[in-house]
């Protein structure tokens, strides 16, 4: 069954909230948290494309997010921008950024971008042991993907600011995100902060996980 979204002065999400709770964080939630601009167009856009009130279930029952993308495609370098994420420090390969500027260079140079549509990412880490990240993507279930380095950092980004909750504290999730050769990862560090690392493909760590994504 279809979900309706009524309108008042907005898009009522009343029914998603219902169902997901704080596993969901709408335009309007972004917008208020950290004033994001959507207009009209992609307002209807996303209401449009809301999943089925069966898919929602699914989602609520097998642990996913369901969270507005941004209102046009968005690199790493300004959604740490707009939803004011601390990144506290960056490690490509044996190199760490950890001044402002530095952090700043680093990811204006990954290209990924969120996409203009609805993230469905899963909540936590699919963990293994000391497995490879090749090891690792065979646990993605049919019909799911490994999201990059940007859709992490919105869905990171709009958890904090919209319901104050971590997504993936002390344990890191490999991305679909490469830069000079290296998978890039991304976690939730003790000091608050975010911090974003690196590791050759066939690394492996009992701190690294994997995140996934419904398409």
């Amino acid at each position: 069954m279809k979900m309706r979204v009524r309108k008042s002065c907005g898009i009522n999400y009343a029914d998603v909230k219902r169902i997901l709770g704080e596993n969901f964080v709408s335009p309007d939630d972004i917008s208020q948290a950290r004033g994001v601009n959507y207009g009209k167009k992609i307002l209807r856009g996303f209401a449009g494309s809301l999943p089925s009130e069966e898919e929602l279930c699914q989602l609520r029952d097998e642990g996913f997010l369901l969270i507005a993308g941004a209102p046009v495609p968005i690199m790493t370098s300004g959604i740490k921008q707009i939803l004011e994420i601390p990144v506290r420090r960056i490690n490509i390969g044996k190199r760490t950024f950890s001044q402002e500027e530095e952090i700043s260079g680093v990811l204006k140079g990954v290209q990924d971008r969120v996409p203009v549509r609805w993230l469905m990412l899963r909540k936590s880490a699919l963990l293994t042991t000391y497995k490879t990240a090749g090891e690792q993507k065979e646990l993605i279930a049919e019909g799911e993907y490994v999201p990059n380095i940007a859709e992490l950092m919105w869905g990171i980004g709009a958890c904090r600011a919209v319901h104050q909750v971590k997504l993936f504290p002390h344990i890191f999730v490999r991305t679909s995100s490469v830069m000079d050769n290296y998978l890039l990862h991304i976690g939730e560090t003790n000091d608050e902060g975010v911090s974003i690392g690196s590791f050759w493909i066939e690394y492996r760590s009992i701190i690294l996980g994997i995140a996934s994504a419904r398409k």
